[in-house]
C-alpha cells in the first residue's frame, strides 16, 4: 500500500522553494542569527536510552571474533552484507559453507519472519531498564526500511515479514512514558543509483553482485530513480516525520555520502516548532552537514567531562545487531554495565545502549538480564542520575576508591564504584556546612558522620557495611545541604615545578554553574609554617549565573625549605557553605620535566604514593635506596614504540588509524609553499602544515560529497575554522593541492582552483605532515615544500620509504633536565614481556644503565612488581625512550630521580 505522495511532494516543493535564490530586496538593517539549536532539556535529564538493531542480518547473525574485512573494524553482524562480498574475510568463507555460494544477501530478507516480536514486550522490557527514551533502527546499510516506505518497494511491509515495524512500535508507544526516535542510514552498500562500498567510495551506480561469481543480483524491491538523494533518500527523511513524528532523529553516514541534510533538519525542527503544541526535537552529529545537537562516541567514552552534550552509544555485546557467535563472555558484566553508565553520565553524557534481538523478534536473556539489572539500579540510585548535570570534576584523585560525582537541586551525588570499606575519602572541595546531611542511597536514611580536615573530606561508612544498602554495584552517597541552589565550582591551580627560591603563584578559581546569583565569597589560602601568603585574604561579590572568578596569591617558602612535597589547602567561604580545594607541590631543584607535559606533577616517593597519571595504583612497599627520591610519573598510553601511521603501497604514502604523521625535519619553517597529491577514502583525507608538533597545527581536510573543511589542532583537539567549502571530492580520485603560506595569509588551491583564502594566526611556523581518521587509510604522493624564492625544503615520491618522516608513534617518552649530576631509576613492569627473560628496551644500555636487585611494590590486582634498573647521569638533557613491553598487561615505568 502507498500512500500520501501528494502530501511528500508537497514538502519537498516547499523545501526546494525555500532554498531558491529570492529576489533583490532594498537593503536593510539586518537580522540577529538566531541562537543555534541545542539537544533539548529532555534529552540531557533523560541519561539512558535503547537503540535496536533488527534486520535481514538478525537472519545470519554472525560476525566473526576476528572483526571485519577492514583493518581495525569492529564485530558488527549488522554488517553481513558487506563483509561477505569481501573475497578472503570470515564472513565470506562463512557464507558460502553455511548457505552455499548461490545465496543471495537479500534471500535473508524473505527467511526473516518476526514470529515472537510484541512491541509491548519490547517497551516494558526499556521501561524497566530505566530509559527515558529509545532509538529505532529504521534502515541500515543494506536498505531495507522497517515501514511502508513509498520511495521503494524494499521494505518489511512489501518484504519478508509483512509487517510495519516502526508504525507497530511507535503506536504502542504512545502508552509508554518514553520518547520516540528513528536512526536512518543515508548510506545503502549496494543501491543501483547511489552505492557506498567503503573504502571505494559513493555514488556507485552498479548494484549488487554475487560475490563468488561477479554476477549481478537483484536489488529486491528496489524502485529505479533518477537521483538517489532527492527521488529516495531525502524523501524517505522527510516520510519518518510525517508518518511517525519521532523525537530524535538519528542519521549515519552523512558524511560520507551526497544528501540534502540542511533542508531537511532546517525542516525537521521548524514542523516542531510551527504547531499548536510545538515540541522539543534533536538531531545527532551524523547527517552530514554542520549541524549537531549532541556527538555520539562509538563504543567509546570521554576521558573527562566535555560540557558539549555528547551521547555514547554500544551494545551490551559487540556488536550491534544478534550475533549468535558472541557467549557470556563478549557481554557486559551487571557491574561493568553499571559503572560505565555511571562515568558517562558523570562527563555530561547520555547513553544509547544497543539491544539486538533474534530474527524472530524475540530479545536474548542475557541481554535483556543487563537491562533489568541496570533498572533496578536506577530505581534505586536514580535521583543521582535523571535530570543531573555534572560537577566541576567527575572523578576524584583523592578518592581511596574510584568514585563519580553528579549534581541536582543543589545536592552533590558521589557514586562509588567499589564499596570504600570503613571510610570514604574525598577531595576538600566538596560543598559542606554545619547543617550538611550525608546520606547513603538504598540504605535507611541515616546520616553519615563526616569531617573536613587538611584538604580531605571522610566520611564513617555505617556499621553493616555494604549490606546497609539494597544498591548492588556502585553504591551512592548524597550530600545534601539546607538553601543551597547549585554548588559552587572551586580549584586550586599550582605550579607542578615552581622555580626554587622564587615566588610562587597560586590561582583559586570560582564558578557559580547555577541559575541563580551565588553569595558573596571570602577567600583565603592556607600554606605551610612559616610559607607567606600575600593577600592574606580576598572577599569576592555576589557572582552571577555563569560567571567565573580568579583569585591570584602569591606564595613564598622560607629560604632553605628542604626538598619535599608541601601541600596548600583553599578555603572558600559562600554564606554558610564551606569549599575546600587543595593541592601541592613539590620543591626540588635537582630535576625539572619538559615534555610530556602531564608528566610534570612530580612527587616524593613513598610508600601510598600513585605512580601513574593515568591508573589508580599505589606504591605498597619502596626499597630504602628509592624513599624520598624525586618521582616522575607514567602515562601508559606512552607504553611502547607503535610501528607509525604511514606505510608505503605502490609508491604512495599510506596513511592511517587516526595518528599524524610529521615531516622529520623543518620545524622551524614559517612561509612556504605545500604542494601534494591527495587520495582520499570516504572519510576523507586531511593534510597539516605549520604543525610544531603532533597534537598542534593546522589541518586541512578533504571529505568525499562534501568539500574542504578547515581545521586547527591545540593541544590534540581539532576545532573547524570555519564551515565545509563545497569542492566535488570524489573517493579514490587523486586531488592535486597547493597551499600558500605568507604570514598569516592562508590560500589553498585544489585541483588548480583557489578555493579558499583567510588569516589566521594561531600557528606562525612549523613542519608538513598527513593525518587520516582512525579505521580507515588514505594515499598520499608527490609532496613537494618550497621557500617564496623557490628553494626546495622537502621533496618526497615516497620511492625511498618514509625515511623522511617521523613515524613512530611514541619517538620520544621522557624528557627531562638535571640541574646536577643525579642517580635515576627506572622502574619497569615485570610482565612487560612474559616470553622472554630478558627484554628490557635498548635505550636503557645505551644509557648506562643496569639491572639491580631491586623491586618497587604495588597495590595492582594482578599484583605486579616494579623491577629497578639504575644508572649514574650526567647534569644536563636527558631522553628517555618508550616502555618497549610487548603485552597489553603491563604498565609503562616510572622514573626516581636521587642525589648522588
Amino acid at each position: 500500500m502507498r500512500t500520501g505522495r501528494a502530501a511528500l511532494a508537497g514538502i519537498l516543493a516547499t523545501v526546494m522553494v525555500a532554498v531558491a535564490p529570492a529576489p533583490a530586496a532594498p537593503a536593510q538593517e539586518a537580522e540577529p542569527e538566531p541562537a543555534p539549536h541545542a539537544a533539548p532539556r529532555w534529552f540531557n535529564d533523560a541519561k539512558l536510552g535503547f537503540f535496536i538493531h533488527w534486520g535481514p542480518y538478525s537472519v545470519p547473525a554472525y560476525a566473526p571474533e576476528t572483526g571485519g574485512a577492514r583493518d581495525g573494524s569492529f564485530r558488527y553482524a549488522e554488517w553481513y552484507w558487506y563483509e561477505m562480498n569481501h573475497p578472503g574475510s570470515a564472513t565470506h568463507r562463512h557464507h558460502a559453507e553455511k548457505y552455499g555460494t548461490g545465496f543471495p544477501y537479500d534471500r535473508f530478507i524473505e527467511q526473516w519472519k518476526p514470529d515472537r516480536f510484541d512491541p509491548r514486550e519490547w517497551l516494558d522490557l526499556f521501561v524497566d531498564g530505566g530509559a527515558k527514551y529509545f532509538v529505532l533502527t529504521s534502515k541500515h546499510h543494506d536498505g531495507v526500511a522497517l515501514w511502508d516506505s513509498e520511495t521503494t518497494g524494499r521494505d518489511t511491509v512489501q518484504l519478508g515479514p509483512h509487517r510495519d515495524v516502526v508504525s507497530e512500535l511507535f503506536t504502542a508507544a504512545e502508552k509508554y512514558p518514553l520518547k520516540k526516535g528513528l536512526y536512518y542510514s543515508l548510506a545503502e552498500w549496494y543501491h543501483p543509483k547511489g552505492g557506498w562500498v567503503p573504502p571505494r567510495g559513493h555514488s556507485l551506480e552498479e548494484g549488487p553482485v554475487n560475490p563468488y561469481t561477479g554476477e549481478p543480483v537483484p536489488y529486491t524491491g528496489y524502485t529505479p530513480v533518477n537521483d538517489d538523494v532527492m527521488d529516495h533518500q531525502y524523501p524517505q527523511m522527510v516520510e519518518l516525520v510525517e508518518k511517525f513524528d519521532p523525537d530524535i532523529m538519528w542519521c549515519d553516514i552523512g558524511i560520507h555520502v551526497p544528501n540534502n541534510s540542511e533542508a531537511f533538519v532546517d525542516y525537521y525542527f521548524e514542523q516542531a516548532a510551527n504547531r499548536p503544541r510545538p515540541k522539543d526535537v534533536t538531531v545527532n552529529d551524523r547527517c552530514g552537514n554542520e549541524h549537531a545537537d549532541f556527538t555520539t562516541p562509538e563504543y567509546e567514552t570521554q576521558a573527562d567531562i566535555d560540557p558539549a552534550k555528547w551521547e555514547a552509544t554500544r551494545g551490551i555485546g559487540h556488536s550491534f545487531g544478534y550475533n549468535a557467535e558472541e557467549g557470556p563472555e563478549d557481554y557486559l558484566s551487571s557491574e561493568d554495565l553499571v559503572e560505565s553508565f555511571v562515568d558517562i553520565v558523570s562527563k555530561n553524557g547520555n547513553l544509547l545502549l544497543n539491544i539486538g534481538p533474534k530474527a524472530d523478534g524475540s530479545i536474548p536473556e542475557i541481554q535483556a538480564e543487563r537491562v533489568r539489572e541496570l533498572g533496578a539500579w536506577l530505581k534505586i540510585n536514580g535521583e543521582a542520575i535523571y535530570g543531573s548535570t555534572y560537577w566541576s570534576h567527575a572523578e576524584d584523585e583523592y578518592s581511596n576508591v574510584p568514585v563519580r560525582y553528579t549534581e541536582r537541586d543543589g545536592n552533590l551525588y558521589v557514586t562509588a564504584l567499589a564499596w570504600p570499606g570503613e571510610e570514604l575519602t574525598l577531595s576538600g572541595d566538596l560543598p559542606l556546612a554545619a547543617s550538611s546531611r550525608i546520606t547513603l542511597l538504598g540504605s535507611d536514611g541515616a546520616s553519615l558522620p563526616w569531617q573536613r580536615e587538611d584538604g580531605r573530606v571522610r566520611i564513617t561508612m555505617p556499621e553493616r557495611g555494604e549490606s546497609a544498602t539494597t544498591s548492588r554495584y556502585a553504591y551512592t552517597f548524597k550530600i545534601a545541604t539546607p538553601g543551597l541552589r547549585a554548588p559552587l565550582h572551586t580549584g586550586l591551580d599550582l605550579p607542578g615545578q615552581p622555580e626554587p627560591g622564587e615566588p610562587i603563584p597560586a590561582t583559586v578559581t570560582i564558578t557559580n554553574p547555577g541559575r541563580h546569583d551565588a553569595p558573596a565569597t571570602r577567600v583565603r589560602l592556607a600554606a605551610p609554617d612559616g610559607w607567606s601568603v600575600e593577600p592574606a585574604r580576598v572577599n569576592q561579590p555576589p557572582l552571577r549565573p555563569g560567571e567565573t572568578r580568579t583569585v591570584r596569591f602569591t606564595v613564598t617558602p622560607p629560604r632553605g625549605a628542604p626538598p619535599a612535597h608541601y601541600r596548600l589547602t583553599a578555603d572558600v567561604a559562600a554564606g554558610n557553605v564551606v569549599y575546600q580545594p587543595a593541592g601541592s607541590i613539590l620543591l626540588t631543584d635537582l630535576v625539572r620535566v619538559l615534555q610530556p607535559e602531564k608528566l610534570t606533577d612530580l612527587t616524593i616517593a613513598g610508600a601510598g604514593v600513585r605512580p601513574y597519571v593515568d591508573r589508580n595504583w599505589a606504591l605498597t612497599e619502596v626499597p630504602d635506596e628509592l624513599t624520598g627520591a624525586v618521582l616522575v610519573p607514567g602515562a601508559n598510553d606512552d607504553k611502547r614504540i607503535q610501528p607509525g601511521a604511514m606505510s608505503v603501497v605502490d609508491g604512495r604514502a599510506r596513511v592511517a588509524g587516526g595518528d599524524v604523521t610529521l615531516a622529520g625535519t623543518g620545524h622551524e619553517w614559517a612561509d612556504y609553499d605545500l604542494e601534494l597529491t591527495v587520495r582520499p577514502t570516504t572519510r576523507g583525507a586531511g593534510w597539516v602544515f605549520r604543525a610544531p608538533d603532533r597534537r598542534n597545527g593546522y589541518l586541512w581536510q578533504l571529505y568525499p560529497g562534501t568539500g574542504l573543511t578547515p581545521h586547527v589542532q591545540r593541544d590534540g583537539t581539532f576545532t573547524r575554522l570555519a564551515g565545509t567549502i563545497p569542492l566535488d571530492v570524489v573517493a579514490g580520485r587523486d586531488h592535486r593541492v597547493r597551499m600558500e603560506l605568507r604570514g598569516p595569509l592562508i590560500r589553498t588551491f585544489v585541483d588548480g582552483m583557489l578555493v579558499d583564502e583567510r588569516e589566521d594566526g594561531t600557528f606562525a611556523e612549523g613542519t608538513v605532515g598527513f593525518r587520516e581518521a582512525a579505521n580507515e587509510t588514505a594515499e598520499f604522493d608527490d609532496v613537494r615544500v618550497t621557500d617564496p624564492a623557490g628553494q626546495v625544503l622537502l621533496a618526497d615520491d615516497f620511492s625511498a620509504g618514509t625515511g623522511q618522516w617521523d613515524n613512530d608513534t611514541f619517538a620520544d617518552y621522557l624528557v627531562f633536565d638535571l640541574r646536577r649530576d643525579a642517580t635515576v631509576y627506572v622502574a619497569f613492569d615485570e610482565r612487560g614481556a612474559p616470553e622472554r627473560d630478558d627484554w628490557w628496551p635498548d635505550w636503557l644500555a645505551e644509557l648506562g644503565f643496569e639491572r639491580t636487585g631491586l623491586t618497587v611494590g604495588t597495590d595492582d590486582p594482578g599484583g605486579a612488581r616494579l623491577v629497578v634498573h639504575r644508572a649514574e647521569l650526567p647534569a644536563g638533557r636527558i631522553t628517555l625512550g618508550p616502555n618497549g613491553a610487548t603485552t597489553g598487561s603491563s604498565s609503562s615505568y616510572v622514573t626516581f630521580v636521587t642525589e648522588p
